[in-house]
């Protein structure tokens, strides 16, 4: 049965091919009219004041006033293409030494926009400081949740076959955009620490005893060396990428990561003997 026809007043078709089109030049309006006003962040001569994934955007500028002016460029360009931001949504979230400090009001028209400690980006906590960090808590509740519905459910299953489930459901949520966060130390040992009470509960290990023997003779690795393995796959695939500004960006990371001595010997292989002689190497 089909219902009367009516008209779409506003948004795009969903599903069609032609939407994300449509709304690629729509969006684009805003990324040149912040461009050409000259203010926001750059890098090695191109504009990264502007990250956008899909219709989540991010501007950035080293200053409040270059910020209150990419708010402003943003709120006039939307009068001007008849669409309207809702400020409620919108916040604000500062990096450095004065991230502490109490800062200047800044407002997206007439809407005033609140500075907040922590944000949640496409699944990821940012939390604000004088560098930049994240928060491991709603990973690990997330991760608890996850293995205890699997777990009620598998209980009377093969212990092999109750580990490849919470492999297949739970670690995603540890390894959740690995390649692209860093994380403290004391954070990755307490992510590796959930996994390896995986281990203990499947296979019946008090908490005081190590399973770190234990996960590489089932031949698997820790989450601290999972961690790494995404993150030299993630730079093998990525080393040859042919967008300027995202090479960039990737360069200049892995120039300031702390752990880029660890990984270094494995980046220029393919992802195939990354996988093989990361795992042996681990092993051994």
């Amino acid at each position: 049965m089909l219902s009367n026809p009516f008209n779409i007043a506003s948004g795009v078709r969903q599903g069609s091919t032609l939407s994300p089109a449509l709304f690629n030049l729509f969006i684009d309006v805003f990324i040149t009219a912040l461009r050409d006003s000259g203010v926001g962040c750059w890098v090695r001569h191109m504009y990264v004041g502007c990250l956008l994934y899909a219709d989540d955007i991010i501007i950035l500028s080293p200053s409040l006033q270059g910020l209150q002016d990419m708010l402003c460029t943003c709120y006039n360009t939307s009068i001007d293409i008849g669409m309207q931001f809702n400020a409620s949504k919108c916040h604000l979230i500062a990096f450095g030494r004065l991230a502490s400090k109490k800062l200047a009001t800044l407002f997206l028209g007439g809407d005033r926009i609140e500075w907040m400690q922590a944000i949640k980006y496409l699944g990821v906590h940012i939390v604000s400081g004088k560098y930049l960090s994240f928060d491991i808590k709603p990973i690990k509740r997330c991760f608890f949740t996850a293995c205890n519905t699997v777990s009620s459910q598998s209980w009377r299953m093969d212990n092999i076959l109750q580990l490849s489930l919470l492999e297949s459901y739970c670690l995603p949520i540890l390894t959740y955009a690995a390649a692209a966060v860093s994380f403290k130390a004391r954070q990755l040992a307490e992510l590796n620490a959930c996994w390896n009470s995986v281990y203990r509960k499947i296979f019946g290990f008090n908490r005081w005893e190590s399973v770190k023997v234990f996960i590489q003779g089932l031949g698997r690795l820790d989450l601290t060396h999972i961690y790494m393995l995404r993150k030299c796959k993630w730079l093998c695939t990525n080393r040859r990428c042919a967008n300027p500004v995202f090479s960039n960006l990737l360069w200049v990371s892995l120039s300031e990561c702390n752990d880029v001595n660890k990984f270094t010997m494995f980046m220029f292989m393919s992802q195939q003997r990354v996988s093989e002689n990361f795992a042996s190497y681990c092993l051994n």
